[in-house]
């Protein structure tokens, strides 16, 4: 990138924030600059899978194409604050002030979901899309894919849980790491993680209706 790109990509993250921190940010403006269907579906899956990493800006992630909007994605960081459950939204309701803890330690005052979500047109949009998925029975198919997936890991997972494997005495604990699936015996993390989304899936619709 050179120091003309940098200008560019600078400025356009300026403009989007002037707009999204308003006191009532307008799709009509800053829609201009993101692609807000992208936005929303990045948004349903980190609500989906309770991750918190997303409010580390470390490890938030968005693309530009030449003469495109800026984009959400690629999703990343699914490991030790996934599926820990909770009955709140992750993200809609996260605006950190500043002097707040969050947003002087972490620079959170750049989370743009707590702004989008003061937009009344984002919020219909978000909720329709979120019906849209919902009634479609796509979210249902997700343990069944966790099930395929495991299948393919199988024959390593299992070698992992032997005793010349991976982990320690500690195994098949399950009381450690912030999401308590670090040692648990690999069905039993698998196990976990499938009804941890249920039970996700259900809260988050509730939320939705609620919003």
């Amino acid at each position: 990138m050179n120091s003309q790109q940098k200008q560019y990509i600078t400025d356009y993250l300026n403009n989007i924030e002037t707009l999204l921190y308003k006191d009532v940010p307008d799709s009509l403006e800053y829609g201009q600059y993101i692609d807000i269907n992208s936005f929303i579906d990045y948004w349903i899956v980190y609500e989906l899978t309770g991750n918190r990493d997303i409010r580390l800006p470390g490890s938030c992630y968005m693309y530009k194409d030449i003469n495109k909007k800026l984009c959400a994605g690629p999703v990343w960081d699914f490991d030790l604050t996934t599926f820990m459950g909770g009955d709140s939204f992750i993200l809609a309701n996260y605006d950190p002030q500043p002097g707040s803890p969050d947003y002087e330690t972490y620079g959170h005052g750049g989370l743009w979901f707590g702004k989008l979500f003061k937009d009344p047109k984002f919020k219909a949009k978000a909720k329709a899309r979120w019906a849209e998925l919902y009634t479609s029975g796509v979210f249902n198919t997700i343990p069944q894919f966790i099930d395929q997936e495991a299948n393919l890991i199988k024959k390593s997972a299992d070698f992992n849980w032997k005793p010349s494997g991976i982990w320690n005495s500690n195994m098949g604990t399950g009381t450690t790491g912030r999401n308590h699936d670090e040692e648990l015996p690999w069905v039993d993390a698998v196990a976990k993680m499938k009804d941890n989304f249920n039970k996700r899936l259900a809260r988050v619709n509730y939320l939705v209706q609620n919003l």
